[in-house]
């Protein structure tokens, strides 16, 4: 198995495909190649329910794959081994207001704040 890359971030998740459900956070992904018969690549993440992962076949911009970037990139889509396209976008405040925080139960006052809240809270998975 290769390294893994690790992206210490919280990402919005949108899927093209409702084969795909996933839950619209995805905290800290990393991207995993095991090598055996054939290559297989996998990213998986943490989340506020009980994690996700999907086996893809391409992700996009293809530079994540082959280092571990300094920043975190904005965005990168994953193409699905079904042609899915999983798209991942930094999680912002607004984007936060806009799409996860429907019922305003949470707030918080900058984009450090809210990567910060939930990169520290444990979430318990039943």
């Amino acid at each position: 198995m290769t390294p893994e890359i690790k992206l210490n971030g919280v990402y919005y998740v949108e899927s093209s495909s409702s084969e795909h459900p996933y839950n619209p956070l995805a905290i800290r992904p990393k991207f995993i190649k095991a090598r055996g018969q054939q290559e297989e690549r996998r990213c998986e993440w943490e989340d506020t329910g009980r994690g996700g992962y999907l086996f893809y076949q391409k992700v996009v911009p293809s530079s994540l794959e082959s280092e571990n970037p300094q920043l975190l990139p904005r965005e990168f889509t994953l193409i699905a081994k079904d042609g899915a396209l999983v798209k991942f976008v930094l999680l912002t405040t607004d984007l936060f207001k806009q799409k996860v925080n429907a019922y305003g139960n949470l707030e918080f006052n900058n984009d450090k704040d809210l990567q910060d809240y939930y990169l520290k809270k444990e979430f318990t998975y039943l």
